[in-house]
């Protein structure tokens, strides 16, 4: 998709384009590429991504002091998970 990688120290920085490009295609093509062998095993499945009625909660971790970096380095969209709500997964097979 033509999203430039930048990497400090081994570590992705994903800023907008990186993480709408990442959203794209594990929301769409994965998720139908799973589901789609799912149903040829025979399997019910339904695709959930994190954002779906809140399933999983994060939040965006601070700007750090690298080792060879001139300022603070701003990961971007890198966060750390706060809380999954598996509500949101019952509630899904109770509407199937």
């Amino acid at each position: 998709m033509g999203v430039p990688t930048r990497m400090v120290q081994g570590r992705r920085i994903t800023d907008e384009r990186a993480i709408d490009a990442t959203s794209m295609v594990l929301n769409g093509l994965i998720n139908t590429r799973i589901l789609a062998i799912c149903r040829d095993l025979e399997i019910d499945a339904v695709g959930l991504s994190g954002v779906d009625a809140g399933l999983v909660r994060a939040h965006r971790r601070p700007p750090v002091r690298v080792a060879g970096e001139v300022e603070a380095v701003d990961y971007g969209f890198v966060g750390d998970i706060d809380r999954i709500d598996a509500s949101v997964i019952a509630s899904t097979w109770t509407i199937i």
